[in-house]
């Protein structure tokens, strides 16, 4: 680009480096060389500048700087990565563009209190991003030295002190004689405006009841799934990311089959 620029190159614990010194205007030739031995002695010591000026950058590192960067390393579902972005807003935002060396275990615990006055599932549920991001950053930001950059999770205080809520799973099911019960109320709802489409809300509670589906997986099924020759239809973007081919039985054949002709 018609730049000319001294430089100094060699290798640091085996692999090339170039530094560059600076532009001719600003060096005559023995000074030029001068400062390139300093630099290659630098190599020769084993301080590469490379790994320097990362270590520098990762030092800085904040916690919204993690969070990009965790976003673009993994493959993670949309609703999945907007949960993470909202919890970075919602309750990290103060800490948004803290340097995360700074986040302390103390911090995390008082943080973790404050959501679980008014809602204890979210409370563990944002601070389990966070744990994810501190992992991450363990394993991916260095110093100089080759040391982590953050040596230590902030949360593992709630797991040592037992501070996690932990809210208990939903056991609740539809016994056997709820179901008819269910069904026939089901059948007998009808419309409060005419342009209600009632039919496919029938359609689709029937279908989770009879497939196990969950809501959001039956509502995404798509006509392109669903194979009326064979009889199958297909389950994709599961919770467990493992497809599963399904056998269709007669009654549920019928409900899709009325479901594609109302859509026709």
């Amino acid at each position: 680009n018609g730049v000319k620029a001294f430089t100094a190159e060699g290798r640091v614990n085996g692999k090339m480096r170039r530094v560059t010194i600076g532009h001719c205007s600003k060096f005559d030739v023995r000074t030029a060389r001068n400062l390139a031995k300093t630099q290659l002695s630098e190599f020769t010591q084993g301080n590469d500048p490379i790994q320097k000026a990362r270590a520098e950058k990762n030092s800085n590192t904040t916690l919204e700087r993690a969070l990009a960067d965790y976003l673009a390393d993994k493959q993670l579902k949309d609703s999945t990565r907007k949960s993470y972005l909202r919890s970075l807003d919602e309750a990290f935002f103060d800490w948004k563009t803290k340097p995360i060396t700074t986040i302390t275990k103390d911090m995390v615990k008082r943080l973790h209190v404050e959501h679980t006055k008014t809602a204890p599932g979210h409370a563990d549920g944002v601070m389990r991003v966070l744990r994810a991001l501190f992992n991450y950053a363990i394993a991916e930001y260095d110093l100089a030295n080759g040391q982590s950059l953050v040596s230590v999770n902030p949360t593992i205080k709630m797991t040592a002190t037992r501070s996690w809520n932990r809210p208990e799973r939903r056991t609740s099911y539809m016994k056997n004689a709820q179901l008819a019960p269910w069904y026939t109320a089901l059948n007998g709802l009808t419309a409060k405006k005419p342009r209600n489409n009632l039919g496919s809300v029938k359609h689709y509670l029937l279908f989770c009841l009879l497939t196990g589906f969950r809501a959001k997986e039956a509502a995404q099924l798509t006509w392109d799934r669903v194979d009326f020759t064979e009889k199958t239809f297909r389950a994709t973007d599961t919770k467990n990311k493992i497809d599963q081919l399904l056998p269709m039985s007669d009654l549920l054949e019928a409900i899709l089959q009325q479901q594609l002709n109302a859509k026709t």
